[in-house]
């Protein structure tokens, strides 16, 4: 990604090599003529991948990679795990997508300057690492790192889970920003809703800091009715229609990419303690003073917005040289306030519940907390309460987290609310139609409960959570999978993908008693961990915590650079709507 003042100066530089080829040329009495004037444009180059920051990326969400990976009617590493090309009527491996990948895969890493070591946890993956080794990878590269390609369906309950982290609920809740021209595409960035009066000059009276209006202005909504701002290059405020619409990703602001790289590695409700401290130093550094008075413990959405609005409000200078920390105040004010937020602690506290009794083998308990969360998405109640959606969630969570590898017994109660007056040809159509129902949504969880309970297949890292009163909750299997890699533990289950000649090569020397150690992660010094099916904040938070504890929490270990991918950023919603493609 180029800087803002990369392309002004690589066009002069551009200019002067013409003047001096120009100039040469003339005092050698070649008669070549130049162009007067130089036209120049910048053209769209496609990435090999999209850096989330300086250990993460993912696909582009437009790529052929990330679009066309797909088993089935379902995206790579979402299918439930039986479910391999050429089985079942599914189209075969080449029509799968799963070769795009492993070519974005292979330009990623000839970008590194690096040869890739393929190990694979899943069937896909498999599938994708035996391709990895079948192409011809970068010749000229020393170094080796290690990939180690995981299915996504092996862990679905971090990606779904509630947390009460702030960058959880900024990425769960906002709103995706679409790719042009194809609604479907949703980007890793989310759409911010900033303040009308951006760079305006109108400095907030003390009585307005505080600022306690409910949720801000909707940027998906009706725009004539909102009467949004938006800014002008000058810092005037301008009445086009549109309501202004902020960013989480700027490539000239390295600094915003440092902070959000360290709220990912805080805990909880640190994340937000941190992003509160930023804003006050930043309202210290323009001379904004504000006489809001600040409590320990949880910051509520009001002071972000307060604190955001300050720096919105200020001359244009101040206001745009804190662009990127005013943005991630506005990111947290929206995604902690309103129905939005509402909804995303009535989640949580499901999924506490539904954690607790699985700890402790209460599987009848469980099946009707899910059936009372049902009954909650079908009810006719506020903005507040959750969805259809969430209810599904829900469901792949409690089935992932059965005591008994996901064969959790989910059965449909029928509510029997006719009316006895109603007619018998009703009557009848009623009773159908409840059948058909019936037998859809059975087929539903079926499938659901097949994919949910894919970790129960593996021989070690199967389960969730350990059960009894000393569970200590969810373990989320990067995090394991790390952590073994880190300490060079063997992972029965993880296969090492190699080229044709180097298996028979292996198998030969096997015959002759030559038995050679068998390759792990943990023997490189670069470590790609890349999940099939997309991951999510929750996934990268695990692994840096595992990573700071191996290696930056032991002095005079070898260094181990760890990079963290996957097909696209995941938000609890994105995984149910993968699951049900």
């Amino acid at each position: 990604m180029l800087g803002e003042h990369a392309y002004t100066t690589y066009l002069s530089a551009l200019k002067e090599d013409l003047a001096d080829i120009s100039r040469r040329t003339g005092t050698k009495g070649d008669n070549t003529s130049f162009p007067a004037s130089l036209n120049t444009s910048v053209e769209y180059f496609p990435l090999h991948t999209c850096g989330l920051d300086s250990g993460s990326f993912v696909l582009p969400a437009a790529s052929s990679a990330a679009v066309s990976a797909r088993i089935g009617a379902h995206p790579a590493g979402l299918a439930p795990p039986d479910a391999l090309p050429g089985d079942d009527g599914l189209d075969a491996p080449e029509a799968t997508g799963l070769k795009l990948v492993a070519h974005s895969l292979l330009g990623f890493a000839s970008e590194l300057g690096v040869r890739l070591d393929t190990f694979s946890l899943g069937p896909v993956s498999n599938l994708i690492g035996d391709e990895i080794c079948a192409m011809a990878g970068s010749a000229a590269a020393s170094e080796t790192a290690a990939l180690v390609l995981v299915d996504r369906c092996l862990d679905l309950v971090t990606p779904l889970s509630h947390t009460d982290h702030v960058l959880d609920q900024i990425y769960g809740t906002l709103q995706r920003r679409l790719a042009a021209g194809n609604p479907a595409v949703r980007s890793s960035d989310v759409v911010v809703p900033l303040p009308h009066f951006i760079g305006g000059g109108k400095q907030l009276g003390e009585r307005e800091a505080p600022s306690t209006h409910g949720e801000p202005r909707s940027i998906s909504g009706n725009a004539e009715a909102q009467e949004p701002h938006r800014q002008t290059s000058t810092g005037a405020v301008s009445t086009s229609g549109v309501a202004l619409q902020g960013s989480l990703y700027a490539p000239s602001d390295a600094q915003m990419g440092q902070w959000r790289e360290f709220l990912v590695t805080r805990q909880g409700k640190d994340a937000a303690l941190f992003l509160r401290k930023w804003l006050r130093e930043a309202l210290r550094k323009a001379g904004i003073q504000t006489m809001m008075r600040f409590k320990a413990g949880s910051v509520p959405a009001e002071e972000f917005r307060a604190l955001s609005e300050l720096l919105a409000a200020a001359p244009p200078k101040v206001c745009f040289g804190h662009l990127g920390i005013m943005q991630l105040g506005c990111a947290a004010a929206a995604a902690l306030s309103g129905p939005r937020a509402d909804r995303w602690a009535r989640l949580a506290e499901l999924e506490q519940e539904l954690i607790h009794l699985s700890a402790n083998c209460m599987d009848e308990e469980v099946a009707e907390k899910l059936c009372v969360a049902i009954s909650e998405a079908a009810g006719e109640s506020s903005d507040a309460g959750i969805s259809a959606t969430d209810a599904l969630g829900l469901c792949v969570v409690a089935l992932a987290l059965a005591s008994n590898g996901g064969d959790l017994c989910l059965s449909i109660r029928q509510v029997e609310a006719g009316d006895s007056e109603a007619d018998e040809e009703a009557r009848y159509e009623a009773q159908a139609l409840r059948l058909e129902l019936t037998d859809k949504v059975m087929d539903l969880l079926m499938k659901l409960q097949k994919t949910a309970a894919a970790r129960s297949r593996l021989k070690d890292m199967q389960r969730y959570l350990e059960h009894g009163a000393g569970s200590k909750g969810v373990t989320p299997l990067l995090s394991q999978l790390t952590s073994r890699i880190l300490d060079q533990r063997p992972i029965p289950d993880m296969q090492h993908n190699s080229a044709s000649l180097g298996g028979l090569l292996k198998s030969g020397l096997g015959r002759f008693g030559l038995v050679q150690k068998q390759p792990q992660p943990g023997d490189h010094s670069t470590v790609i961990i890349f999940v099939v099916g997309g991951i999510s904040v929750a996934d990268l938070r695990e692994v840096r915590h595992v990573v700071a504890e191996k290696v930056t929490g032991q002095p005079g270990r070898a260094s181990v650079k760890v990079l963290v991918g996957g097909t696209a950023l995941m938000s609890p919603h994105d995984v149910v709507d993968g699951l049900l493609n």
